[in-house]
């Protein structure tokens, strides 16, 4: 019962940051990033880990977290004591329009053809591509990073976002943290969804970690153990699909104790 009740308090705290309030943390830099394609701003977050200025030759891994406002506090507290050398960089939703706008239309790749939901969905392809041409841009000329080991985070939606990603251009990141992602509008799944699975390649070269709350709504659960099936059967002999099942969570509760599993699987991969 007391970790349920610290889980909790952690939970409330994070909830905090539904509102979209600026982010102040001394040590995270806030930087404006414009997608030069859509014209669209964002925002990025970013902290460098205590040795950064004293390895003046050392390349860094990122770990790039979505949803990044409801996500790097937690990240950021407890990096330095997991992967100590990791450059975390957080990438806002868009500026000036709703959350809820921006992560239905940036983390989705199908549309919403409901009548009760009239802003623009469905958009992940072209989300992909402002981190492919925007945000690896700023951030490998800017700062000393190795591009061969990029490490996605992402949580429901932006769980989603990053399957999309992980089945569509596997080589976008070395490592994918996948917490309890969403089915797809019409209660798809991202890896059965025919867009994606006709281009989908014969082998995944990436190390995968999913993870799924006991208690979340039964398509949640169905989707995380239906993608680790299908991610075990594509994996190449050089990656690793590592899945947890957080116990009596649902699917808030699963957040804090995934989001700690998940950078202890990564602190333990091999370089």
């Amino acid at each position: 019962m007391r970790y349920k009740i610290f889980f909790a308090s952690l939970l409330l705290l994070f909830s905090a940051a539904v509102q979209a309030k600026p982010l102040q943390l001394p040590a995270i830099q806030v930087v404006s990033i414009e997608d030069s394609v859509k014209g669209r701003d964002y925002e990025l977050y970013i902290k460098l880990p205590e040795d950064y200025n004293a390895n003046t030759d050392k390349a860094h891994p990122v770990i790039y977290i979505v949803d990044a406002l409801w996500h790097i506090e937690i990240i950021s507290g407890s990096i330095e004591y997991l992967v100590k050398d990791a450059i975390l960089v957080g990438v806002s939703w868009e500026k000036g329009i709703s959350i809820q706008q921006s992560r239905m239309r940036d983390y989705m790749p199908n549309k919403y053809t409901g009548e009760d939901y009239k802003h623009p969905t469905g958009q992940a392809k072209e989300h992909l591509a402002f981190f492919q041409n925007d945000v690896f841009k700023y951030v490998e000329s800017k700062y000393k990073t190795d591009p061969t080991r990029r490490t996605y985070f992402g949580y429901s939606v932006s769980g989603t976002f990053g399957s999309y990603i992980l089945l569509t251009q596997p080589n976008t990141f070395r490592n994918y943290i996948i917490g309890s992602p969403a089915p797809l509008f019409g209660g798809q799944f991202v890896h059965e969804y025919e867009p994606v699975s006709e281009a989908l390649p014969d082998s995944l070269d990436a190390n995968v970690f999913v993870s799924v709350g006991s208690d979340e709504k039964p398509k949640y659960i169905e989707n995380a153990f239906s993608l680790v099936r299908f991610l075990k059967s594509k994996k190449s002999i050089k990656s690793q699909v590592e899945f947890k099942v957080i116990e009596s969570a649902d699917h808030g509760f699963a957040f804090p104790v995934s989001a700690m599993q998940s950078l202890y699987w990564l602190a333990q991969l091999p370089n």
